[in-house]
């Protein structure tokens, strides 16, 4: 499946389109080599060479004479499959854009997630009703967010040892402290659900799960701040400009704790990076000035996993 690219005629007299293409935010002021060279009157082009699951930025320029006028930016990802849930971008770009909800049963619910993770022993299961998942696409990837925690009673440790934490990031990226201290236990746990496949991981709050600062700064950038946020709207210090997402003022509970995949080591055990709202009207902790908590691996969390769908 290819690409296509339209664009609207505003009478202007042109000697050729130039259309041109990165994978990263093109610099108009310099302008890499075209993809194609189309004839002044081209109102459409159609990229056969894009690979899966990969987000391109495209311009398209008017030529004349020694003038190159560029279009705005198109942002768009070859994704043959998007899973379950609606298959319509509701807000943002292929970057990072909101299709909507998920109603929790149309993949698994809570107990059917639990059990298909061989967590049930393990964990209490959330029986709140009234959860879903928030389907996003990010960098390419289709995420699935569950608006609730899934389960309690569990701890990072355990979350591991059954390969639910890093999904398919190579071990060399792992935190070295993780390894260390709990082992090199094999991640990327594979659960399926109506003929989809889905990575089974937590969201990241750092940008690079390797690194090991512990400042405010070097620990955020992941997907707590640059995803997750912006699926509530309820949110007063919006330092990072997230475009909210979801349309509903959606909130998180106070004190509810948002287990993640980084963490933070002393020489005597591991410390699991958690997020938590500390803001009584329940905006998200990545917009609060003090973002961070600590907890012991061992100690007991709640459980918000990611499903990456695998295309």
């Amino acid at each position: 499946m290819p690409i296509k690219l339209d664009w609207i005629d505003h009478n202007v007299a042109a000697d050729s389109r130039n259309v041109y293409r990165s994978t990263t935010k093109i610099d108009v002021g310099n302008l890499p080599a075209p993809l194609a060279v189309l004839p002044g009157n081209a109102l459409t082009y159609t990229d056969n060479t894009v690979q899966r699951n990969i987000t391109y930025h495209y311009v398209v320029t008017s030529v004349q004479g020694a003038d190159e006028a560029p279009s705005a930016e198109y942002v768009i990802a070859y994704i043959p499959n998007t899973g379950p849930g609606p298959q319509t971008l509701l807000r943002g770009t292929w970057d990072y854009g909101y299709f909507g909800r998920v109603p929790l049963e149309d993949i698994f619910s809570a107990t059917e997630f639990l059990t298909a993770c061989d967590m049930s022993a393990l964990s209490t299961v959330n029986a709140t009703s009234g959860n879903y998942w928030h389907k996003v696409v990010y960098k390419g990837k289709i995420l699935f967010f569950p608006n609730l925690m899934i389960a309690s009673t569990l701890s990072f440790q355990s979350l591991y040892q059954k390969g639910l934490v890093y999904g398919l990031e190579p071990s060399a990226n792992w935190p070295s402290a993780i390894k260390t201290l709990l082992g090199t236990i094999e991640q990327g746990k594979i659960v399926t659900s109506q003929g989809n496949r889905f990575v089974v991981r937590l969201p990241t709050s750092r940008e690079t799960l390797a690194t090991t600062g512990t400042t405010s700064a070097q620990l955020r950038g992941g997907e707590i701040d640059k995803v997750f946020a912006g699926l509530y709207l309820n949110r007063e210090f919006n330092v990072d400009n997230i475009p909210a997402m979801d349309e509903s003022s959606s909130t998180i509970g106070v004190s509810v704790h948002r287990l993640t995949a980084d963490y933070h080591s002393t020489t005597a055990q591991v410390n699991v990076v958690t997020r938590t709202c500390i803001s009584t009207n329940g905006n998200i902790d990545s917009v609060q000035a003090t973002p961070l908590q600590y907890s012991n691996a061992s100690s007991y969390v709640q459980w918000t996993p990611v499903l990456e769908l695998q295309i």
